[in-house]
């Protein structure tokens, strides 16, 4: 009998990693955010936003549709970024996302995503879809947008960045 239970819990697991599922992370002390997606096929429809955590200081880099990448700005800002961002991700239950990996195969030129984030305490969330999105999609990419381009239409043309 006990030989049946765990063949059965290594079903499970397998069955588990198989399709992708993954537990939902709890988000706490972010060190890293990457978010990328894209919004067409032409050159540069892509958008680009990470903010890190290095030696108590935040860096954005952000590069908006229509930028080359090595356009991008990158730019010290404070605490409160990451406050916020934290706060539209705890809001939408961005923790769910883990393990998210979708795509509908039958588009040719859609568009994706891909999500990753870091904690202080080893957890991550890393998520990605081509044509298919989690739960409150749309509300963390506009949040994201409103939060990162506010940085961006404040500083993208001071000489004195980064």
């Amino acid at each position: 009998m006990k030989k049946q239970f765990i063949l059965i819990g290594v079903f499970i697991m397998l069955l588990t990693s198989f399709f992708g599922c993954s537990k939902s992370v709890k988000i706490s002390d972010i060190t890293s955010i990457r978010f990328f997606y894209t919004t067409g096929t032409a050159i540069y429809d892509n958008v680009s936003y990470s903010l890190e955590l290095k030696d108590g200081v935040y860096t954005a880099t952000i590069k908006p549709q229509d930028i080359a990448d090595e356009d991008a700005l990158k730019i010290e800002v404070d605490e409160a970024v990451m406050v916020e961002i934290k706060e539209l991700l705890k809001t939408n239950k961005v923790g769910k996302w883990n393990g998210f990996q979708k795509s509908n195969h039958n588009v040719l030129d859609g568009n994706s995503f891909s999500l990753s984030i870091y904690m202080k305490n080893s957890d991550s969330i890393n998520a990605g879809g081509y044509m298919k999105w989690p739960n409150n999609y749309r509300e963390v990419r506009d949040g994201l947008d409103s939060i990162f381009m506010k940085i961006y239409n404040e500083n993208a043309f001071n000489k004195e960045i980064l």
